[in-house]
């Protein structure tokens, strides 16, 4: 809860300020008021004190894997599926397009810019 604490929600309604959350989408926006039993689209500034507070606690009880705690598992994961040689990772190291697409004629600006 401390870094939710931390973030500036500065959108206008309650539904924006959570998509900004890395780890939270569209979806998991829309479950998470629902859950909790405030309007998607009602402004984030007229929220009381024990709306947020009720709305910190689900979110750090459902989505363990949220901000940091998200981009580490991500980075570690490619570690492991590059040390066990996995074609994924590797054509990812390199730059490559990683799920099958073609590489002939498509995927210029992937190879160009390096994308990882």
């Amino acid at each position: 809860m401390s870094f939710l604490k931390k973030k500036k929600f500065n959108k206008t309604t309650i539904f924006q300020n959570l998509k900004t959350i890395y780890g939270v989408g569209t979806n998991s926006a829309y479950l998470i008021c629902q859950h909790v039993g405030i309007n998607p689209i009602t402004i984030f500034k007229l929220l009381r004190e024990d709306q947020i507070y009720k709305l910190y606690l689900y979110i750090e009880k459902e989505y363990t894997l949220i901000e940091n705690n998200l981009k580490f598992y991500e980075k570690e994961n490619n570690k492991y599926l590059f040390k066990v040689k996995n074609l994924r990772a590797i054509r990812n190291r390199l730059g490559l397009p990683v799920r099958g697409q073609r590489t002939h004629t498509n995927a210029k600006t992937k190879i160009k810019l390096k994308i990882k």
